[in-house]
């Protein structure tokens, strides 16, 4: 038979009818159209008032609902508007549809079917209800329509509509079409720093440090390592001092630790760094200058008359360790800081110097060293093409560096100015602030903002619309990377190696040498609300950090010096960092004490005796050369240098003239100044050879005195982290 295009419904169930086919399911196209025109069936009793119409959000098929019919059947039209139709076009076939249907029994179900399977339309359902066109009320329990061979077909669920509930008490069904919004709009993203979801509770310090050692038996013993014994008291206490303060403890520091008999000694010395008044200060300073190394590098506002104001920054970082700021409280100011650089003006904020470091052209900077130092990822390859090691993308490094597109540096009396303005695309019109980049093969591609796990947010230059930089630090704080970069780096920086190599460029999660610690430790350090003097006294006080660094018989299979992983079984010995040994030259000879006001003078020949040492090589990438490794420029320094003869010399200042002129006996001179430098006392060997040069210098007891602490001052031992 030829269809009739004008009634589908008819010409379906003709099919079925006549030819033997299953009418297909029409119910959504019939529902969503009713409800586009308002179509409710007439009632007897009470009705609710009709829903408004639904407006379309989505493309749907071009099928509108004319007005019902008296008898309550919906007439349908295959177009996007009415047409008009001749009622005698189908008059015939209506009759002849509704005697086979009453023969058959066929039309009848198939429409009843359908009403019962309308997704769009859930009718409140009573028992005994009313009657609809004298058709009994459709019953609540429905019945699969009847598929291809034999199956029933799924039901249809909508996106846009929820289905309505029945209230408990009701006379007459009643349709429920709730109407969404015809633009749906982003609701605008939060201000200020984000809230912290705890996924576990913090355990005790004790347990944290008894799993850490639990682990690495675990490993010795799987790897057949024998673990190095336990480091003697001087030796473990210059290795804390060195590793919270940055230098060597005092003779005086040193021998009040050998003379504690209390049990918990180490850990209430730890404590006492960690949290005394008289310690604080220096531990602040000292970690305020290894994370500025680390942020901005060892020469950027130092050497390199950059706008960066080093003493500034590393004012910020000193208040804020200071006050043991939660760490992911200190990232989100560092990426999101505005104002001046420079002190003295009203909106003056040192943290704005880290952004200003790596705010070159294009924002290149200060994108690796968000992903480097806070997310623990290298992306710095993938500027220009895929990442030789890791799986990174142009894109994602484009799509990161997206984010800082909105910074800019501003010129003003008071020094440059970090402020956030619209970001305009290359045609200079602000839309969707796209960024653009070179693939290898020279196509041009575009770049939105998006994070690395593929998160995006609002695809606007507008600061109006969005802020990138705080998107991006809500995205880097509750990243599950913060945390694991920052539990890697600090165990390198206590063990002198990492969970990966290199520490900054982590990869995968399973990478990690050591995958079950650093995944505990991460998770312990955000339950301690980001707590960094908590995860660093899991460190200093776990079994590993306590083990001496003499290499015992057996463990030749834990040599990261050769090249193998690192298993910890022992304390590897590493040679103190510049800032370390000025430091500690300064403890050695008491002349942090002795400065008295000059504070800002020694901060000032702080930096004039590092600066010697460290290079900008001019790369992209900031890198730099230190010639701090054992070179002819540092055995020069430590030989002859200023510093060095001020510190061994028998003048006015320092340790040595009050030793030398104290009544205390020769032998115990000598004593003192073990204990100042090595922090123990001599060996009999060494007090062997001490008395041969003190006796060829009888009449000159002052000038040998010298020359032992100018030798303790320049040994191995002195400068090396054992």
């Amino acid at each position: 038979m030829t269809p009739d295009r004008d009634d589908p419904i008819l010409d379906a169930m003709l099919e079925e009818v006549l030819g033997g086919r299953t009418p297909p399911d029409l119910s959504p196209r019939i529902m969503q159209s009713l409800a586009i025109r308002g179509w409710r069936p007439e009632v007897t009793g009470h009705v609710e008032p009709a829903a408004p119409p639904l407006p379309l959000r989505t493309v749907v098929p071009a099928v509108s609902a004319s007005a019902a019919s008296s008898n309550g059947h919906a007439q349908l039209a295959v177009s996007s508007a009415p047409r008009c139709r001749k009622s005698s076009q189908t008059s015939w076939q209506t009759l002849a549809a509704i005697s086979l249907v009453v023969v058959l029994g066929v039309g009848l179900g198939a429409i009843g079917v359908i009403a019962t399977r309308n997704p769009w339309r859930q009718p409140n359902v009573v028992k005994n209800g009313p009657k609809v066109n004298g058709d009994k009320a459709i019953a609540k329990k429905t019945t699969p329509v009847p598929g291809k061979n034999g199956k029933a077909n799924p039901p249809v669920e909508s996106p846009f509509i929820a289905k309505a509930t029945s209230p408990e008490k009701s006379s007459s069904p009643a349709v429920t079409v709730p109407v969404p919004e015809v633009t749906p709009t982003r609701p605008a993203p939060a201000a200020g720093f984000p809230e912290r979801n705890y996924a576990i509770k913090a355990s005790p310090d004790a347990e944290v440090a008894s799993f850490v050692s639990a682990e690495l038996h675990r490993s010795w013993k799987e790897n057949s390592v024998n673990p190095a014994p336990q480091a003697a008291d001087g030796e473990w206490c210059r290795r804390v001092f060195v590793r919270l303060l940055g230098r060597i403890p005092s003779g005086k520091e040193t021998l009040a630790f050998l003379n504690d008999n209390a049990k918990d000694k180490r850990q209430k010395l730890v404590d006492k760094l960690l949290t005394d008044d008289t310690y604080v200060e220096q531990y602040a300073q000292y970690w305020a200058g290894v994370w500025a190394n680390v942020l901005i590098g060892r020469t950027t506002g130092s050497q390199d008359g950059s706008p960066v104001d080093r003493a500034a920054f590393e004012k910020y970082l000193r208040d804020s360790l200071a006050n043991n700021k939660p760490y992911d409280k200190l990232v989100y100011e560092l990426l999101t800081a505005t104002g001046t650089a420079k002190p003295g003006a009203e909106d003056s904020n040192g943290a704005v110097n880290f952004v200003l470091a790596g705010l070159n052209e294009n924002a290149t900077l200060v994108t690796a060293r968000t992903c480097r130092v806070f997310l623990g990822q290298s992306l710095q390859c993938a500027q220009c093409h895929q990442h030789p090691s890791q799986d990174w993308s142009q894109q994602q490094y484009w799509s990161l560096n997206a984010f800082f597109r909105q910074a800019r540096v501003e010129n003003s009396p008071s020094g440059p100015r970090i402020v956030n303005g619209d970001f305009h695309n290359l045609k200079g019109v602000t839309k969707e602030g796209e960024v653009y980049y070179q693939q290898p093969s020279g196509q041009m591609k575009v770049a939105l903002p998006q994070f690395i796990d593929g998160k995006a947010i609002e695809s606007s230059g507008l600061l109006s619309d969005v802020n990138r930089r705080e998107e991006l630090a809500k995205l880097v704080v509750r990243s599950d990377n913060l945390p694991r970069a920052l539990v890697n780096r600090l165990w390198s920086h206590f063990f002198g190696y990492g969970f990966t190599k290199p520490i900054d460029d982590m990869g995968k999660s399973d990478a990690a040498t050591h995958p079950e610690l650093i995944d505990r430790l991460s998770q312990e350090f955000v339950a301690r609300n980001y707590d960094l003097k908590a995860a660093i006294r899991w460190i200093v006080l776990s079994d590993p950090f306590g083990r001496s660094s003499i290499v015992p018989v057996g463990s030749l299979a834990d040599s990261p010096q050769a090249g193998t992983a690192p298993l910890f079984s022992h304390y590897y010995t590493r040679q103190m960092q510049a800032e370390e040994v000025y430091n500690s030259l300064l403890a050695a000879a008491s002349l942090r004490s002795k400065s008295g006001d000059n504070a800002e003078m020694l901060a000032q020949a702080r930096v004039d005796w590092l600066s010697q040492f460290n290079r900008n090589m001019g790369t992209d990438d900031a890198m730099e050369e230190s010639h701090f490794n054992g070179s002819v420029r540092q055995s020069l320094e430590m030989m002859n240098g200023d510093l060095i003869r001020q510190t061994a010399g028998s003048g006015k200042q320092g340790f040595l003239p009050g030793l030398i002129h104290s009544e205390m006996p020769l032998a115990e001179k000598v004593e003192h100044l073990f204990l100042a430098s090595l922090s123990r006392k001599p060996t009999g060997r060494e007090l062997s050879a001490i008395s041969k040069i003190l006796a060829n210098a009888q009449d000159k007891p002052a000038a040998a005195l010298e020359d032992i602490w100018w030798a303790l001052l320049n040994s191995n031992e002195f400068i090396l982290d054992h």
